[in-house]
């Protein structure tokens, strides 16, 4: 006895058919699950100044400066 089964691309049409539902169903899912964007404070948002402050710049140069021989070494053993 043969066995009536469905042609080919009808086979293709219908799965192809199912992803796009799927595909569809979770892209809807997922806009509803999905939580909005946090609001972000108006001292985040404003713009960057691109000038340089000089006067930060010339207390990094005069800052202290310690030569690698005025520093103690340091022990890393055990205290036993």
């Amino acid at each position: 006895m043969k066995k009536n089964s469905l042609p080919k691309p009808i086979t293709i049409l219908i799965l192809t058919l199912l992803t796009a539902l799927v595909w569809v169903g979770l892209n809807i899912y997922r806009s509803i699950a999905i939580k909005p964007a946090a609001p972000v404070s108006e001292d985040i948002l404003k713009p960057l100044n691109p000038t340089l402050d000089t006067e930060t710049i010339q207390k990094i140069e005069a800052a202290i400066f310690i030569q690698d021989s005025e520093v103690p070494p340091i022990s890393v053993g055990g205290t036993m």
